[in-house]
């Protein structure tokens, strides 16, 4: 019998090795994941779960050509939630979280049958778990400045050009260091400023230390002859 009652411990340890129970968000061994959640608010409600605590996390939402995006605190049990209201579900959406721990997560939205509307609505994300968080963002207007661009980690560059029709230019930048959060048009406003004019827009958040370059391609290569540019990018320590 005391052979017994010595070996159940054992035994059950064993157990536990060879089938481990799921872990917690707290414990960051879960991996972090994005599902819907019912809500009788908003079109559609994204919960995020198993992300580090109390962490700074990407938020965006990409319909066809366009990209809508914040940056959010989740909760201290590594949660949140965002609802997402005037969704045009025709578009399509694919949701993307991301920390700056390298964690990433995506979501895709029901593939509909209907047809894309030619000019869908503009989404409205509101963080309802966790909390919004106010970013700094440097403009930069094309053509870019010879002057390297410097931010801090978790704000953000916007990167603007005059124009209608199709840019002249397609940025892209290393996903690594930066993170795309948007991405469209601005309409015509009466003000006084550059980037009141109708315009495109792309803005990344940085997402890791170092240097780093927006790189701008001309969208009628190889057709045409228009040279390409780099925006440097520095991106330091947040204090």
């Amino acid at each position: 019998m005391s052979f017994v009652r010595r070996l159940a411990p054992l035994v059950a340890l064993g157990l536990i090795a060879l089938f481990p129970t799921a872990t917690t968000a707290a414990g960051r061994d879960a991996s972090p994941t994005l599902a819907f959640a019912k809500s009788g608010r908003y079109t559609e409600l994204v919960r995020g779960s198993g992300w580090p605590a109390s962490a700074r996390i990407t938020f965006s939402l990409a319909q066809s050509t366009k990209i809508f995006g914040l940056e959010l605190r989740d909760t201290r049990s590594g949660t949140f939630e965002v609802g997402v209201s005037h969704l045009d579900l025709c578009a399509g959406e694919l949701y993307a979280a991301r920390d700056f721990k390298g964690d990433r997560s995506t979501l895709s939205g029901p593939r509909l049958g209907c047809p894309v509307p030619p000019n869908p609505r503009t989404p409205n994300l509101t963080v309802v778990e966790g909390s919004n968080l106010t970013i700094t963002v440097t403009h930069v207007d094309l053509p870019p400045p010879s002057r390297e661009v410097i931010i801090k980690l978790a704000d953000a560059v916007y990167v603007w050009e005059q124009g209608t029709g199709r840019p002249v230019y397609l940025p892209s930048a290393p996903s690594a260091y930066l993170e795309l959060i948007g991405k469209g048009t601005t309409p015509p406003r009466a003000c006084p400023q550059r980037e009141c004019d109708a315009g495109f827009f792309w803005e990344w958040v940085g997402m890791r230390q170092g240097t780093t370059a927006i790189s701008l391609n001309p969208s009628c290569y190889p057709q045409c002859q228009i040279a390409s540019f780099a925006i440097p990018v520095r991106i330091t320590a947040r204090k």
